[in-house]
């Protein structure tokens, strides 16, 4: 296997995006991505503990521990993400969120960060 270094980029166009990584499926690293966005600042644990805690979360972990890697199909609890954010910043936990879309109950948030026009087929319907 050949490794080569990933080409890091502060801006591109729509057509140097799609004329050297998109078109010759190259990885890019984009160092600049969302240096706008209000997210980057805003979004924090405390942010979300505050704005959306009350929100209610299905929570999922493994089956048995015997199995950690298969997931149970129907959430062994429900808390509020408050309490979720709590636990994942205790340490390290087996309790997940699984196709949890914030953006449904805060949808508000859509507007602390864009889509950039470098690429089409954003999936903006399903921000997971």
């Amino acid at each position: 296997m050949k490794l080569s270094l990933i080409e890091k980029v502060e801006t591109l166009t729509r057509e140097e995006f799609q004329k050297y990584f998109y078109l010759p499926q190259k990885p890019v690293i984009f160092q600049s991505f969302s240096k706008d966005w209000k997210a980057r600042d805003l979004w924090t644990y405390d942010f979300f503990k505050t704005d959306a805690g009350d929100v209610k979360v299905d929570v999922f972990g493994s089956w048995t521990k015997n199995h950690p890697t298969k997931i149970t199909r129907t959430p062994q609890k429900v808390m509020t993400f408050r309490e979720y954010l709590q636990l994942i910043e205790a340490g390290p936990t087996e309790y997940r969120l699984f196709l949890f879309d914030l953006f449904k109950h805060k949808p508000e948030y859509r507007q602390h960060f864009n889509f950039p026009q470098i690429a089409s087929g954003w999936v903006k319907t399903h921000p997971f």
